[in-house]
């Protein structure tokens, strides 16, 4: 059985003070973990020796995220994170405090990226206006007409 049918991924994050190797300024980030909970029963369809791995699983976190963009304007170069840990196993009580904020967290990501969606959209509507404002004024400027000497001289046989 594949381990991740022992547990429940919920996407949250957190803030970590980092300081940008470029510039050196300090700032506070929000870094993205995948919380990985375990389940409170053994998945159906288990062997014994899956039920033997899911009585040693324990709840933990992992880094989603390797690199971060440096806040400072000047700056705003990516670079890795260093000095905090990629994974982080989970006491009860931290299990519990996370289980709240999980469900904050998937909120949160899903107004960005519905925000991102909207903005996308009236960029794009907009970029059409212009558009057809365009084709208007195309419509709107005609080119003059060049007469010929031909058009005014009529040829009798």
């Amino acid at each position: 059985m594949d381990e991740r049918a022992f547990y429940i991924e919920a996407p949250t994050t957190r803030t970590a003070e980092l300081s940008c190797p470029h510039c050196r300024t300090t700032a506070t980030y929000e870094l993205r973990w995948v919380v990985r909970r375990k389940k409170n029963r053994v998945p159906d369809g288990a062997d014994e020796r899956d039920r033997a791995r899911f009585a040693k699983a324990q709840s933990y976190m992992v880094l989603a995220e390797d690199k971060v963009t440096c806040s400072n304007t000047r700056c705003r170069r990516t670079f890795e994170i260093s000095g905090i840990k990629t994974m982080a196993f989970l006491n009860p009580e931290q299990e519990a405090a996370v289980a709240q904020t999980a469900p904050q967290a998937a909120r949160q990501q899903a107004k960005q990226q519905s925000k991102k969606k909207k903005a996308k959209a009236k960029h794009k509507k907009s970029a059409q206006a212009q558009q057809g404002q365009k084709k208007q004024q195309k419509q709107k400027r005609k080119k003059p007409k060049v007469y010929f000497p031909s058009d005014y001289i009529h040829y009798r046989p």
